[in-house]
């Protein structure tokens, strides 16, 4: 994209309308588009030569502070190539880079989640723990009677 880019953002469709028109009426300029976005904005996306470019979106962004419907503008003398599918939406199918497939169709993904060496500790524990409490047995609680503290008086409880 060789030409420069402008855009007026301003508020309410009515307005967008009205300054795209004194934009292509103020010099040899191409209107690319506009897009609505939230909260009633709106911009226009216009090209041509910057000296076009420029004395449309002036003019154009004069039209809106006048309603009072002006948010901003902006003028982009030489754009970058990067750009160009921002600008014009049809061409940003053709700008996507291919993505190879890495999974085919024939291929099957396996859901179960791989069983590690520390998951089978964990089951084994799992599994002594439940023994023991069916046998009685357990010896955390065996442990906390082996640690009884003594009475400092003296005295039993």
């Amino acid at each position: 994209m060789k030409q420069a880019v402008g855009m007026i953002e301003v508020l309410g469709f009515g307005s967008l309308i009205e300054v795209a028109d004194v934009c292509l009426k103020t010099a040899n300029i191409k209107l690319e588009g506009y897009e609505k976005t939230t909260g009633g904005w709106g911009c226009i996306k216009i090209t041509g030569d910057v000296g076009a470019v420029k004395a449309s979106v002036l003019s154009g962004s004069e039209k809106a502070k006048a309603f009072g419907h002006f948010i901003g503008s902006t003028v982009i003398a030489r754009p970058a190539d990067g750009i160009e599918p921002i600008i014009r939406p049809s061409m940003a199918e053709t700008a996507k880079p291919e993505i190879e497939e890495s999974i085919k169709p024939e291929e099957t993904i396996s859901l179960q989640k791989p069983e590690t060496e520390t998951e089978n500790i964990m089951e084994e524990a799992d599994k002594v723990s439940d023994k023991e409490q069916q046998n009685g047995s357990d010896p955390l609680k065996a442990e906390k009677k082996s640690k009884r503290v003594p009475n400092p008086k003296g005295e039993r409880q």
